[in-house]
């Protein structure tokens, strides 16, 4: 049973939770045995990274159906096992999920039995676990909806902490690149004026050697002339 590995795939945050909670609580699937997929993209790429035994699979997505999602993953694997999560309206859907290549279906808000139920259809002897009705009964743990809450919560919480996190990263690389173009304008003003400096050291020097030129003179340059002959 602990090597039963389950891919949880909806576009609702809460309803993942839902499900997972359904899955280890009640179904004794181990949490680290439960993935999750956010949109149908990434689905696809989870199948193909964990290979799960079973795919529990929202009908109604926003980038890519539950339909597409279906036959996506059926043309990488024909015998893969996909339970669709359906409301009542997607009677529909569901028949062409099932067409599609999808082994069963459970309607939503999902029920712990029918989930350990469909389970138990699809894996047979490899999913040994049994709805266990006495978590209900058992005042010492904490309540599903409390817990699903709390662990909103503290999702919204670590949500936050990392936003604030990005902000002070953002903040930081803003200064980083703004001293680094102040350094680089620094250089090259110091650069700019070390060659106005050359230039104009050039330019006296020039200006030097005529005026010394026009100093010497006609008669200087003729007895200098002699003088060398």
């Amino acid at each position: 049973m602990g090597s039963v590995k389950v891919l949880v795939v909806d576009d609702a945050g809460i309803m993942r939770i839902v499900l997972k909670d359904i899955l280890s609580r009640y179904c004794k699937i181990e949490k680290r045995m439960i993935f999750e997929a956010a949109d149908g993209k990434e689905a696809v790429h989870q199948f193909k990274a964990q290979k799960p035994d079973v795919v529990l699979c929202d009908i109604s997505m926003p980038d890519i159906s539950g339909i597409d999602v279906v036959k996506n993953i059926i043309s990488i694997d024909p015998y893969a096992k996909i339970i669709m999560c359906t409301a009542s309206s997607d009677e529909d859907d569901v028949r062409e999920c099932i067409r599609a290549g999808a082994k069963d279906y459970i309607v939503k808000p999902p029920k712990p039995e029918r989930v350990t139920a469909a389970l138990h259809k699809l894996l047979g002897d490899a999913y040994s676990g049994e709805f266990d009705e006495d978590e209900d009964d058992d005042s010492d743990k904490e309540n599903p909806v409390e817990e699903i809450e709390k662990s909103i919560r503290n999702h919204e919480e670590e949500l936050q902490r990392l936003k604030a996190k990005l902000v002070e990263a953002k903040i930081a690389q803003e200064e980083r690149e703004k001293a680094e173009k102040e350094q680089a304008e620094r250089e090259q003003a110091e650069k700019e004026q070390a060659e106005r400096e050359q230039a104009e050291k050039e330019r006296m020097e020039e200006e030097q050697a005529k005026d010394s030129d026009e100093e010497t003179g006609p008669d200087e340059a003729e007895a200098e002339s002699e003088k060398s002959e």
